[in-house]
């Protein structure tokens, strides 16, 4: 006999301190997950397996491909070829991240993808080029079914210019698609990758690229130099005639007004300036002789002789004469001392000094005359200073009006003068760069031509594989789990039916020609025994207020293991000694006699319930055990309620009396509504779940019509449980743990 189930367990419900209520109460359960795969095991590694398989079959047919990278750096130092006041027209690219990651995204521009796919003429290459390769089956069948939708439909409008620019997109499409154009890490390197099936290929669009790049970056310098060039060129011109119109007009002015300058003045405000100065100096010099001539004259009116005048003394003649008139006076005086005045000598010497005198005299008066004429000509002087002055002011005052005139015609040729030298210093710097434009990157490190392909990646593709069929397992693991609503464990009979779980009944396999119960018998220490006496125990137990003699086994399926249950719960109680009755009630099917008995007996309950027979006609005896069972005769089926009589009750009530026990086997709920009558006689009604057979549903909808009948269910158990794989992946029952108790048992 090969036993392939668990034991069953406990007689109290599932605790919810148990690590299972872990589960219940939101936490992750680690076993519990462990155990969900295990069940589903088969289905995890069979999609594996599929990724795996896929993964490999695209591999191996898969076209190799050859990736060959260039790479550049942008270089953020500035040459200073011309000196430091050189400024470009296109500054150099600031070293920063931003500017990194947006050349990466001009090298993947589609602009430079277009200007490769014309340098190498890829639009006559097949492998760029779709059209110039022929279709395969699948393309085929996906272009015509295109075809039957309207949004695909080939139509007219397209003109052939129209089509040939679709397909030079689709060419530069599959261009930037071969693309890989990335940043190596944080540094101003950036790796620019193409891939081909050809490895020459690969290299040859690689360097073309990186090519293109550099000269883009230059060309982008010099257009905006040329652009700039054209600009200040035009500019210059405009301003050049703005410089001329603005001298001129200034010049023409100046000479207008008289306003011309020098040295930073104009003429009529240094001639007011010499005007002043020289009247100064006129002034001064009149007043200074008028003063001198007034001198002299009060002398004179005073009775002077002129002499002290300092005009006259300043005279040489003056100053010879009373030389010569001291010595002759000297002289007289020593010819009055030796001869006398009337020495002749003495009378000549007295003419002499006469004459000296007059002559001193009349210096003195030329001199006044000569002061009065000095000083009337100084007069006249500053007379005519003072009206050459006058007249300057007034022309002076005229030109000041017409100097704020020029000064603002000035301050525009100014203006235009030094921006027009601006613009030009600017025209000469962008005119003389144009020579000395580089770009702002640098290989390197130039394409080569690989000599491996970079795809397909087996290794790669296996991992991807196995990750995706991890993934896509464990998704349909968990798929398989939520809508799977079948009761595995006791858990679930917790958690999915809100009911008590009170044990389980092994699945196991009799010898030929037997059944199931008789290992009770047979195996008395066996898995399957043990469970039976568990059931009993428990549910002798669950109803504390009363004494539990009628037991009513039912499901709500048929083929849930309840006949062969129900037997073998009554042989297990049997073999304690106890006095049990089995008693089959399923109408239809007669299982429970069938069980026992070869063939069909030909008087049974209905016989004893129409009172045609007495009860102890139709009792008979268990081959195996001291069991009594009533069963049901081989006459026709009859529709009456025969359950719900009073004949019924009455014979429940004759048996209390006479057994200990009383074993009922009942139909199933769901499909006949005896059960519902026959549960309510029992003291307590043990329902059957097949083990990973009933769906929750099915067991809920039986539960809820028990209950509309007022019948409390004692327990429920599950019956046909496979041990061995519940010791696998059956956490959340006791006999997960089957494999560390089973030593108990001998089967």
């Amino acid at each position: 006999m090969n036993i392939r189930a668990e034991a069953t367990a406990d007689v109290q419900p599932w605790p919810r301190n148990s690590k299972v209520g872990s589960v219940l109460d939101g936490a992750v359960d680690v076993e519990a997950l462990i155990a969900a795969f295990r069940r589903r095991s088969k289905t995890f590694i069979f999609i594996v397996m599929l990724a795996l398989s896929g993964a490999l079959i695209s591999t191996l047919n898969a076209v190799p491909r050859y990736t060959s990278t260039a790479s550049v750096m942008l270089d953020p130092r500035k040459r200073q070829v011309i000196g430091a006041s050189q400024v470009d027209v296109l500054s150099s690219l600031p070293p920063d991240t931003s500017t990194v990651d947006s050349e990466v995204q001009v090298i993947k521009s589609r602009t430079l993808a277009t200007r490769l796919v014309d340098r190498l003429n890829l639009l006559s290459d097949p492998e760029f080029n779709d059209a110039l390769r022929s279709p395969t089956l699948v393309q085929i069948w996906v272009a015509q079914v295109k075809s039957l939708l309207p949004m695909h439909r080939p139509s007219s409008r397209f003109s052939p210019a129209a089509a040939a620019a679709a397909a030079r997109d689709g060419v530069v499409d599959a261009v930037i698609a071969a693309e890989d154009v990335r940043r190596e890490g944080l540094t101003f390197v950036i790796n620019i990758s193409m891939s081909s099936r050809d490895p020459q290929k690969a290299e040859l669009l690689a360097t073309t690229l990186t090519d293109l790049y550099m000269t883009a970056q230059l060309e982008a310098k010099f257009d905006a130099n040329k652009r700039a060039n054209t600009w200040l060129s035009q500019r210059l011109s405009n301003l050049q005639s703005d410089v001329n119109s603005t001298e001129h007009a200034a010049a023409d002015y100046q000479a207008r007004n008289g306003l011309l300058a020098t040295t930073g003045s104009n003429l009529t405000e240094q001639r007011v300036s010499d005007l002043m100065a020289q009247e100064s100096q006129a002034r001064a010099d009149y007043a200074a002789k008028r003063a001198q001539l007034s001198a002299a004259q009060e002398q004179l009116a005073n009775g002077g002789t002129g002499e002290e005048l300092g005009a006259a003394l300043d005279s040489p003649v003056i100053r010879d004469l009373r030389v010569k008139l001291a010595e002759i006076h000297q002289t007289q005086a020593e010819l009055l001392t030796r001869y006398g005045p009337q020495h002749p000598n003495v009378a000549n010497a007295e003419h002499e000094a006469g004459e000296i005198e007059a002559a001193i005299h009349s210096e003195i008066q030329r001199i006044i005359g000569g002061l009065q004429s000095d000083t009337s000509a100084s007069a006249e002087r500053l007379r005519t200073i003072a009206d050459g002055l006058e007249s300057a002011r007034g022309a002076l005052a005229t030109s000041k009006g017409a100097q704020v005139g020029l000064d603002s015609l000035q301050r525009n040729a100014d203006v235009s003068r030094t921006l027009y030298s601006a613009y030009l210093e600017r025209f000469k710097q962008t005119s003389t760069g144009d020579a000395l434009q580089t770009s702002d990157a640098q290989v390197v490190s130039l394409a080569r031509i690989p000599m491996t392909p970079s795809s397909p990646k087996l290794r790669l593709n296996l991992l991807l594989g196995l990750l995706s069929g991890v993934l896509g397992g464990g998704a349909a693991v968990f798929l398989l789990e939520s809508l799977d609503n079948r009761v595995r464990t006791a858990l679930d009979v917790e958690q999915k039916l809100k009911e008590v779980y009170i044990g389980s009944v092994p699945l196991v396999r009799a010898r030929a020609g037997g059944s199931p119960a008789d290992l009770v018998v047979d195996r008395p220490l066996s898995a399957f025994a043990e469970a039976l006496r568990h059931l009993r125990v428990a549910l002798v137990r669950a109803h504390i207020e009363r004494k539990v003699k009628v037991i009513v086994v039912t499901s709500a399926l048929p083929g849930e293991g309840k006949t062969t249950t129900a037997l073998a719960l009554a042989r297990s109680a049997a073999t304690g000694g106890a006095s049990v009755l089995a008693i089959d009630c399923d109408l239809r099917r007669r299982s429970l006699t069938q069980a026992v008995l070869p063939r069909a007996p030909e008087i049974g309950l209905l016989e004893v319930l129409t009172g045609e027979v007495c009860l102890e006609e139709v009792l008979l005896q268990d081959p195996r055990t001291d069991l009594k069972l009533l069963p049901i005769s081989a006459a026709k089926f009859t529709s009456r309620d025969v359950f719900g009589s009073l004949a019924m009750a009455r014979l429940i009530s004759e048996l209390r009396e006479k057994f200990d026990y009383i074993i009922i086997d009942c139909p199933p709920v769901l499909p006949i509504s005896d059960a519902k009558t026959l549960a309510g006689m029992g003291d307590a009604v043990l329902f059957l779940v097949g083990w990973q057979q009933s769906k929750s549903s099915a067991v809920n909808h039986g539960l809820a019509t028990l209950r509309t009948s007022n019948v409390r269910v004692s327990g429920i158990a599950l019956s046909k449980v496979n041990l061995t794989r519940q010791a696998k992946h059956g956490y959340g029952d006791a006999g997960y743990y089957y494999n560390q108790y089973r030593g108990y048992f001998v089967e």
